[in-house]
């Protein structure tokens, strides 16, 4: 895909809000909490396998084991440090893992949560994009109707569609769904950085929308490690 910022551009206005495609943990947590996944009592955040990721504004004091629902206290949750979660206000804990059974209700019900935290994030940052290319100009012509940009944005586009439209409850149910999953979301959100360009590296922009997703996705789904 062509980076469009080789063309030459000029900011324009409030459409290039950095801020404004975040993806936070605790979005998935409220789903699942709206869910059973987590009830209440449970902890501000989700443990699987023995790692906890939470956002960082808001690290949790207890957490829930998704396999074995346990309530873990805060002596039991070890902070990891990881320089990249760090500045997509993200943290990870670490914890002494019990086992339990693979296809937990609890499990089942927290990545269909994630799931569609993921595909809100990422629909609002496709929006966001559109905006922030449609503020942009290229010798006096919108950068969002040159041809070779409004290509690949409505090739962006049309993926956010199907992934909103994809069965997640199926695809997530197995492996090769889960592998699946993490690799359409990280393809997005790769591309969605070479669509920002240069903005993409800001603080709460794409760049750390992937990271945060990706590890997400690492942690909770066990799909297969993404490219870089």
């Amino acid at each position: 895909m062509t980076n469009v910022l080789r063309l030459p551009t000029r900011p324009a206005g409030p459409a290039a809000d950095p801020v404004a495609v975040r993806f936070t943990v605790g979005a998935a947590v409220a789903r699942a909490r709206e869910t059973g996944a987590l009830p209440a009592g449970s902890g501000q955040a989700a443990g699987y396998a023995g790692l906890v990721l939470a956002d960082r504004d808001a690290a949790p004091v207890e957490a829930f084991d998704l396999t074995t629902g346990a309530v873990l206290g805060a002596e039991r949750l070890t902070v990891v440090p990881h320089e990249l979660l760090t500045r997509a206000g993200l943290v990870v804990l670490r914890y002494r893992a019990a086992g339990g059974p693979a296809d937990a209700p609890a499990l089942r019900l927290f990545r269909q949560a994630l799931a569609d935290a993921e595909r809100d994030a990422l629909g609002e940052a496709v929006r966001w994009c559109r905006r922030f290319l449609a503020g942009r100009r290229s010798a006096g012509q919108r950068l969002s109707a040159h041809p070779v940009v409004a290509h690949q944005m409505a090739g962006l586009v049309a993926r956010a569609a199907a992934l909103r439209q994809t069965d997640a409850a199926a695809a997530l149910a197995e492996p090769a769904g889960r592998a699946w999953w993490v690799r359409e979301v990280d393809g997005l959100a790769r591309d969605l950085i070479r669509m920002a360009g240069g903005r993409s590296v800001l603080a709460g922009q794409m760049a750390q929308m992937r990271t945060a997703l990706l590890y997400a996705n690492r942690i909770y789904l066990d799909g297969a490690p993404c490219s870089d």
